[in-house]
């Protein structure tokens, strides 16, 4: 099996189950923070501090010298974080959460299919992304005390972009083209000329 069919089929079977939990997330919810007596909310926190940090150590080490990687990765952890701290709901942190690790398994499905250094990855995956977020809240209408909102689909949605952006842009190797251009012409080790004068 393809390295790209296993991580499509692990990104869709990671979705149906989380459709498949919709019924269960406010007893699930109700459980959990009457076990950490109602700092459940934390639990929330501290999954996505654990993905950051460890996202964050990748970037650091696959982008040494490259400060311009590790800052615009934590612009782009800054954004998730404040639009987490502005959610009151914690359905919404939860799908903040869900969604993010779900735009990682969709870079991890079409990498193998993408030309390095394309931005189509992150267009198609953001259109994936919408189309789950949106079939989450369709699902609610069909349950018990559930609606389907807009915002809803608007968080669900950037959780997975952020998600995207911060793996194409910090993570990715650098776009091979770019170096192509400048390297010397084969067999004859020179520098090709770039209209400026070596230093």
């Amino acid at each position: 099996m393809a390295p790209s069919t296993a991580w499509r089929i692990l990104a869709g079977g990671y979705l149906l189950a989380s459709y498949a939990a919709l019924p269960l997330m406010p007893e699930t919810w109700r459980r959990l923070d009457g076990f950490l007596s109602g700092r459940a909310v934390w639990a929330i926190y501290a999954a996505g501090a654990a993905l950051f940090l460890a996202m964050l150590a990748a970037v650091a080490r696959r982008g040494a010298g490259k400060p311009r990687r590790c800052a615009l990765f934590v612009s782009l952890a800054g954004a998730a974080a404040l639009l987490g701290l502005l959610e009151e709901g914690p359905a919404e942190k939860i799908h903040m959460v869900q969604y993010a690790l779900f735009g990682l398994l969709v870079y991890r499905a079409l990498k193998e299919s993408t030309p390095p250094g394309t931005n189509s990855i992150l267009l198609r995956g953001s259109g994936i992304c919408l189309l789950a977020g949106a079939g989450d809240e369709v699902g609610q209408l069909f349950l018990a005390n559930r609606v389907f909102t807009w915002h809803d689909v608007f968080v669900n949605t950037v959780s997975g972009v952020l998600m995207l952006a911060a793996l194409r842009f910090c993570l990715s190797p650098a776009d091979p083209g770019k170096n192509a251009r400048h390297a010397p012409p084969p067999g004859t080790g020179r520098v090709p000329a770039t209209g400026k004068t070596p230093l």
